[in-house]
C-alpha cells in the first residue's frame, strides 16, 4: 500500500505497474479502480456524463470511459495547461483519502470494500486512513510511533500465530458436532496453556505488544487466537454440572480471559458466565462482586453528590480525551444482562440475610460491594452510584425491548423436556438463562426473544459479524498479507506449504487419439514439471527423494533410460470407438481407475500398471499424497515428507479422502469443467487400486461405500495400518475385490501377507487372490527403472520364507505380465461387463498361487 497523503496524481500516473494482469497500467488508474462503482458513477455524473454514457459495464470499462472523456476535455471543462484530464480525476480520488494497493493481484479488486470493513472492525479507532502489510521481512525497523506497521516482523511470531489459528479453526469446526465434556475440557486446557505462554511472549516482544493497542492488528496475534479458542471451548461446551474440579477449572479460565485485554466484545459473556459459576461454587456475594465488576468496567469515577450530573450517558464527554489505556464500556446488551444479574443476585442475598424478617433492600447490598466502594473512594457517593446504574440500565432495556411475554413450550405445541427417572429436575436438556435470569428451555428462550404482549416481533441487542469480515479480509488480501515468493514466509508444521486447502499433484493417463503416435514421447523430467521450479531437479536428485533409489541416480539419466510410451496433452480418444474385437461400445465414457501410491513412493513409480491400463481403454488418475509422497510439487513448491502431515495418524485420515476427492474431481471434469474430458469419463464405473499403504488406502476408501466404486485391487496392502482396525471392523463385504501379494514380501511380512489372504476371502463369489511365489514388496512397482537391483522382488532379494538367505525373484517383466494380466481381466469384467474368462483358471501354476471365491 502507498500512503496517499505523500503521493500526487502525476506521480501515480507516471509510475507503471509491472506484469499486471489487469487493465490498470499505472497506479493512477489503479487508484481509480479501487474506488466503489457508485463513487465512480457519482464522479462521472458530477462532471457531466449522462446515465446512458456511464452504462452498466465492468468497473475497468467505467474507468477507461472516464479517462478517455477526461483526455478529450469533455468532462472537466478546464484548460489543457492546468493538467491532463486523467490527472485531475486521480487528484479527486486522492482527495478522498482512499487506498492504493501496489500488488497486482486479484485482492486489489476488494480494496473499496476493505475500507468499509476496517471502519466496521475498528469503529473509527485508528487515526491513520491506511495500513501497510509488509511482505518483505525481516528488513523492517520497528518504530513504535509508525502509523502503518506490518502485521509480522519476525518468523517466531508468525509461527505462533499460525499454530494458535490452527487450534481455533479446529474448535470452531467442533462446535457443529458439540464435543463431549471431557473433550471440551482437554481443548480448554490446551487453549489456556497457549494463552498463558502467548501473553508471556508478548511482554518480551515490543512489536507484538504494540499490536495489542490497535483494535485491528491485535487480531493477528497468537494471544488473540488462544483467547478466542479458550472462549469457544469454555462457553460452547456442555454444562460442567456439579463436578467440582471442572467448575474450578472453568472459573480459573474465565478469570484468565478477563485479565487480558483481548476480545472485548466477549467480555460481557465472560463476566456473566463467571458470575453464574461463582454463585454455584462460592456463594451469592462473590458472584455479585463479579457481576458488579463487569458492570463497573469502563465507568467513570462517580462525582460528588453535590454536583449535578447526567447519568444517561454511557460514553465520556467530548471534552474528555481517553488515554490509550482507558478501559472501554462493555457492549450495551452485555451491560443490560449484567445489570439484571446484579439485581437478581442482590435480591437473593438480601432475602438470605433477612432471616425471616422483611426482605432486605437489594440496593443497599449493591451499595456495600467492594466494587461500589472502591469506585466511590475519596468522594461522598458512598457506593450509591452502582444501584443507580443498575436501575437505569434495566429501565433502558425495558424501553428498548417492550414487554416480553413468557410462553411455555406446552402452550405452543413444542416438544417438552422429558423428566428424569427421579421425577425431579428438567431431564437431560440443557437449560438457558432467560431475559430475567430464569432457567428456560431453548424453545422458551426463543419465544421470549421473538414475542411480546401484543404478539408482534421485536429486535434487541447488538449484532456483530466481525469474524466473517475478518475471514473475508484474509481471503481477499492473502497475497498482500503473505507473499508466497518469500521463502518460507507462510510455511509451518501446522499448515500446508501452499497456504490453503490440501492440494494434490495428479497424473491422468488416458487412451489417446491416433495422431498421438506422431507426438514426442514423455520424458521422466516431465513428471517434475520439466524443472521449471528453481532447484526442483536438485531436490529430486537428493538422497531423500528420487535419488534415494540408487546412489548417483540423476534425472538426466532417467530422461534417457525411461521407457517413453506415453505422450503429454494428446487428444483423448473417442470412447465410442471400439477398443479390441471383444470390447463393447463405451457410450458412457471410459471406465475410471484411481491409483494410490505406497508410503515413500509417488505417482510415477507404477507406470508398468497405470500406462498399461490406459493403453487398454481405461482412464487412470494417480495423485501424490502430501506427507507420504517422497517427492511432489504443489503450487510452485517442492514438498517432501516431514511435519504434522507425515504423522501416521494424519496420513491415515488424509489418504482415503484424497482418493475420493480424485473421484469427485474427475466427475467435475467429465461434467464440463474440462473440455478434453467432458462426457468421456464414466465415473459411475470406477475402481480403487493401490499398492502397500496405497492398498490400505483403497480398502479404507471402500468403507465409505461410494456407489460409483464397482471394484478394487489391493497390491500387497499394509492392512496392519491403523492398528489393524480395518480388518476387524470391515463393513464393505460386497464390492468385488482382488488382492495381490508377494510370498517373499519382507515389508508387510508374514503378518501382512496373512491379513491379505484373509481379506481376499470376502466378498463371497467375487473375490480373488494372486500370490506371486517368487515376488516381494517391490514386485508391484516400476522401481526396476531406477535400480535393476533394488531388492524385495527386483534383483536378488532377502527371503521371507527362509530368513537369512537370498533368493532370485521371478524376472520383473514376467511378474508385471502376471499382475497386469489378472488386473486387466478383473477390471474388464467388473467395469466393462467382460466375460472374465481369463479369471477362470491359474495360467501361471508354477509361479503363483491363485484363488477365487
Amino acid at each position: 500500500f502507498l500512503d496517499t497523503s505523500t503521493e500526487t496524481a502525476a506521480s501515480l500516473l507516471n509510475r507503471p505497474i509491472p506484469s499486471t494482469a489487469g487493465p490498470e497500467e499505472n497506479y493512477g488508474k489503479l487508484l481509480l479502480s479501487a474506488l466503489p462503482v457508485a463513487e465512480l458513477r457519482r464522479m462521472g455524473k458530477g462532471l457531466g456524463i449522462s446515465e446512458q454514457g456511464l452504462g452498466k459495464g465492468s468497473k475497468s470499462k467505467l474507468v477507461s470511459r472516464l479517462c478517455e472523456a477526461a483526455k478529450q476535455q469533455r468532462l472537466l471543462q478546464v484548460r489543457q495547461t492546468e493538467g491532463s484530464g486523467e490527472a485531475q480525476l486521480v487528484a479527486q480520488a486522492l482527495a478522498q483519502g482512499r487506498w492504493v494497493c501496489v500488488a497486482p493481484t486479484p485482492g486489489r479488486r476488494a480494496l473499496a470494500v476493505l475500507g468499509e470493513l476496517f471502519r466496521l472492525e475498528t469503529c473509527g479507532a485508528p487515526d491513520s486512513s491506511y495500513v501497510v502489510f509488509s511482505t518483505r521481512w525481516p528488513d523492517f525497523a520497528f518504530q513504535p510511533d509508525c502509523s502503518a506497521p506490518p502485521l509480522f516482523v519476525d518468523r517466531a511470531s508468525l509461527d505462533a500465530f499460525v499454530e494458535a489459528r490452527s487450534l481455533l479453526a479446529g474448535l470452531e469446526r467442533l462446535q457443529r458436532i458439540r464435543p463431549c465434556l471431557d473433550r471440551a475440557n482437554a481443548d480448554a486446557q490446551m487453549a489456556e496453556e497457549g494463552l498463558q505462554s502467548a501473553l508471556l511472549a508478548v511482554r518480551l516482544n515490543d512489536f507484538e505488544s504494540a499490536k495489542f493497542r490497535d483494535p485491528f492488528r491485535r487480531r493477528f496475534t497468537a494471544a488473540w487466537c488462544y483467547a478466542e479458542a479458550l472462549h469457544h471451548s469454555v462457553l460452547h461446551s456442555p454444562a460442567v454440572g456439579h463436578r467440582i474440579e471442572l467448575q474450578a477449572s472453568k472459573i480459573r479460565r474465565l478469570r484468565l480471559l478477563l485479565t487480558c485485554t483481548l476480545c472485548p466484545s466477549q467480555r460481557g459473556r465472560w463476566y456473566a458466565e463467571l458470575a453464574k459459576e461463582v454463585a454455584r461454587c462460592e456463594g451469592l456475594m462473590p458472584a455479585l462482586e463479579v457481576a458488579s465488576e463487569g458492570l463497573a468496567e469502563g465507568e467513570d469515577k462517580p462525582l460528588s453528590v453535590r454536583v449535578a450530573v447526567d447519568l444517561t450517558l454511557d460514553v465520556p464527554s467530548s471534552q474528555e480525551v481517553p488515554s490509550e489505556d482507558t478501559v472501554q464500556l462493555l457492549p450495551r446488551d452485555a451491560r443490560w444482562d449484567l445489570a439484571r444479574r446484579c439485581r437478581t443476585l442482590a435480591r437473593r442475598q438480601a432475602k438470605a440475610t433477612a432471616k425471616g424478617k422483611a426482605a432486605g433492600d437489594w440496593q443497599k447490598v449493591l451499595q456495600k460491594t467492594q466494587v461500589a466502594q472502591l469506585k466511590a473512594e475519596g468522594g461522598d457517593d458512598g457506593g450509591k452510584w452502582l444501584p443507580k446504574l443498575v436501575t437505569r440500565l434495566i429501565a433502558e432495556e425495558d424501553a428498548a425491548t417492550g414487554q416480553v411475554q413468557i410462553l411455555s413450550a406446552a402452550k405452543i405445541g413444542l416438544p417438552q423436556v422429558a423428566p428424569p427417572d427421579s421425577g425431579k429436575g428438567t431431564g437431560q436438556r440443557r437449560m438457558f438463562d432467560g431475559f430475567h435470569l430464569e432457567e428456560l428451555t431453548v424453545e422458551e428462550l426463543a419465544m421470549q426473544h421473538y414475542f411480546k404482549a401484543d404478539g408482534g416481533g421485536f429486535q434487541c441487542g447488538i449484532h456483530c459479524e466481525g469474524s466473517i469480515l475478518r475471514d473475508l479480509f484474509g481471503i481477499l488480501m492473502f497475497d498482500e498479507l503473505f507473499d508466497c515468493s518469500v521463502a518460507d514466509a507462510f510455511v509451518s508444521a501446522f499448515q500446508d506449504p501452499e497456504g490453503g486447502p490440501r492440494s494434490l499433484q495428479t497424473e491422468i493417463w488416458y487412451p489417446a487419439g491416433e495422431e498421438a503416435r506422431e507426438l514426442p514421447r514423455n520424458r521422466f523430467s516431465e513428471f517434475l514439471g520439466r524443472g521449471t521450479i528453481p532447484g526442483s531437479i536438485e531436490a529430486a536428485e537428493s538422497s531423500d527423494a528420487i535419488g534415494g533409489y540408487r546412489s548417483g541416480l540423476t534425472i538426466a539419466e532417467l530422461d534417457e533410460s525411461w521407457p517413453n510410451i506415453a505422450v503429454r496433452d494428446a487428444r483423448l480418444r473417442d470412447p465410442t470407438q471400439e477398443i479390441g474385437s471383444k470390447r463393447r461400445s463405451l457410450k458412457d465414457g471410459w471406465p475410471l481407475v484411481i491409483f494410490s501410491h505406497g508410503s515413500g513412493a509417488y505417482r510415477a513409480s507404477y507406470i508398468f500398471f497405470t500406462e498399461f491400463l490406459a493403453s487398454q481403454g481405461f482412464i487412470v488418475a494417480a495423485c501424490d499424497h502430501p506427507g507420504s509422497a517422497r517427492y511432489t510439487q504443489v503450487n510452485g513448491r517442492v514438498i517432501k515428507p516431514g511435519g504434522q502431515r507425515s504423522e501416521r495418524s494424519q496420513m491415515e485420515a488424509d489418504r482415503p479422502l484424497d482418493v475420493l476427492f480424485l473421484l469427485d474431481s474427475m466427475a467435475k471434469l467429465t461434467d464440463g469443467q474440462d473440455s478434453r474430458f467432458a462426457g468421456r469419463v464414466d465415473v459411475k464405473r470406477c475402481a480403487l487400486t493401490g499398492m502397500s499403504f496405497g492398498g490400505w488406502t483403497a480398502a479404507a476408501a471402500l468403507e465409505f461405500n461410494d456407489p460409483r466404486v464397482k471394484a478394487a485391487i489391493l497390491m500387497c496392502p499394509s492392512l496392519m495400518s491403523a492398528e489393524g482396525r480395518l480388518t476387524k471392523e470391515r463393513t464393505n463385504s460386497h464390492t468385488p475385490l482382488m488382492v495381490m501379494i508377494g510370498t517373499e514380501d519382507t515389508v508387510i511380512g508374514t503378518e501382512g501377507n496373512a491379513l491379505g489372504r484373509d481379506f481376499a476371502q470376502k466378498p463371497e463369489g467375487c473375490s480373488y487372490l494372486v500370490e506371486v511365489k517368487r515376488g516381494g514388496h517391490c514386485s508391484f512397482t516400476s522401481c526396476d527403472l531406477y535400480n535393476p537391483a533394488y531388492g524385495n522382488g527386483i534383483g536378488e532379494s532377502k527371503s521371507l520364507s527362509n530368513p537369512g538367505s537370498i533368493y532370485t525373484p521371478l524376472d520383473i517383466s514376467k511378474q508385471h505380465e502376471i499382475i497386469n494380466g489378472y488386473g486387466l481381466a478383473f477390471l474388464d469384467k467388473y467395469l466393462r461387463g467382460g466375460n472374465g474368462s481369463f479369471l477362470a483358471e491359474n495360467h501361471y501354476a508354477d509361479e503363483i498361487v491363485y484363488k477365487k471365491s
